[in-house]
């Protein structure tokens, strides 16, 4: 009689092991970089590090750069935390922190949270072909171009940062047809440019697209000293912009173009929604403008305050596909749209007469708003623009 012996064969699924990290001021790289033996520099632990490890870096002033070069992954990020008041001061380096994915490099899916970077020649923190990678709660300052800076990443996110004092351009910029990027909850001010600025750049290698961004919830003011719009869009497509607060800019409010690069690669298929945009002197442009054949925009429940210009401008080649209702404009020189191509100026009752904004009103600030101030423009009770809004297609 053959005997048949069974074998029963256990298969274990793979465990991930993470790993603590720790830098300190008084640290040495020749420490285990443990909690009690923590490294010096940001760069060793960021040459350490692989997927799911976190670099905890200690309350101080750090005169030293890093660039990541390992890849996290989704669900199992490198995360680099600061622990209290942290500041990196480039020293005049390109680059205070950098998340670096080209060529040679590998990084993606890392984060940054926590820390304030200044000094930078070129921008504060960089995400260059980092897929997936995330900026938190940074502060961004008197760095020479940037705040935040990306190029060619997709499905970033950048989350309640603040972006001041930037010297020759934007608070927060989104480059080279970086897709579904989300920016959200951000502070960007006093910025020489754009407080957030999305180029796709369609003159540079990529599609020259950025498509499905999240533009919410932020505040832009005291930006555009030397051009720019608060928020600035250029080839964005089916993107929504919504419950940002732009107050006190110098130049525009959200605008959408195609860089100069013509009607193809104008700003398409968006949803601007519930913005308020205030300008309160002479020296804004408009609340909203759409040129270079942005089209089939939507354009409901947003408060549009202009300045020495109006509410909202066209260019003629913008108005195909255009919903826009349930917004209040008010304009400081009393016209509230232009369409650019024939220069024909609109007062309201005359916009809507085109069988446009049927359920817009005029109501100039005094008696739309309680109080006024970068905190947040509170709706005097039983105003025109309370519960007056429509289904906001976001």
């Amino acid at each position: 009689m053959k005997r048949i012996f069974l074998v029963s064969v256990l298969i274990l699924a793979p465990v991930a092991f993470t790993a603590d990290y720790y830098v300190a001021p008084d640290g040495n790289d020749e420490n285990p970089g443990s909690a009690g033996a923590p490294w010096a520099t940001l760069q060793h632990a960021a040459d350490t590090a692989v997927s799911g490890d976190t670099i905890h870096v200690r309350a101080g002033q750090y005169a030293q750069t890093v660039r990541f070069t390992r890849a996290g992954a989704p669900g199992a990020l490198i995360r680099c935390v600061a622990e209290g008041s942290v500041t990196v001061d480039a020293g005049g380096a390109d680059w205070g922190m950098f998340i670096d994915g080209y060529e040679d490099a590998d990084g993606r899916y890392v984060a940054i949270e926590g820390f304030a970077v200044t000094g930078a020649e070129r921008g504060g923190v960089r995400i260059s072909w980092a897929n997936g990678s995330v900026i938190r709660n940074c502060v961004c300052y008197g760095n020479g171009r940037w705040g935040i800076f990306t190029d060619y990443a997709d499905d970033i996110q950048l989350l309640d940062n603040r972006c001041y004092a930037n010297q020759e351009e934007h608070g927060i910029y989104v480059s080279n047809s970086g897709d579904r990027p989300v920016i959200r909850g951000n502070i960007c001010y006093d910025n020489a440019g754009s407080g957030i600025q999305i180029n796709a750049d369609p003159a540079m290698p990529g599609d020259g697209i950025t498509s499905e961004a999240w533009v919410e919830n932020n505040l832009c003011y005291g930006n555009g000293s030397s051009g720019g719009a608060a928020i600035n869009l250029a080839s964005v497509r089916d993107s929504v912009i919504r419950n940002n607060l732009l107050v006190g800019n110098h130049a525009g409010g959200i605008a959408c173009w195609g860089d100069g690069n013509g009607p193809d690669w104008g700003c398409k298929d968006n949803v601007f929604v519930n913005n308020t945009i205030v300008f309160d002197s002479d020296d804004g442009r408009w609340c909203i403008s759409l040129k270079e054949a942005s089209t089939d925009a939507v354009l409901l429940n947003n408060i549009l305050i202009g300045g020495d210009d109006g509410a909202l401008e066209f260019s003629g080649d913008s108005l195909a596909g255009l919903l826009s209702d349930c917004n209040v404009m008010h304009s400081l020189a009393g016209d509230i749209v232009v369409t650019e191509e024939d220069s024909a100026y609109y007062t309201l009752p005359q916009w809507q007469a085109g069988g446009r904004d049927a359920r817009t009103v005029n109501v100039p600030p005094p008696v739309l708003f309680i109080s006024q101030d970068v905190d947040g423009y509170r709706l005097n009770a039983g105003c025109a623009a309370v519960d007056s809004g429509a289904e906001s297609h976001a």
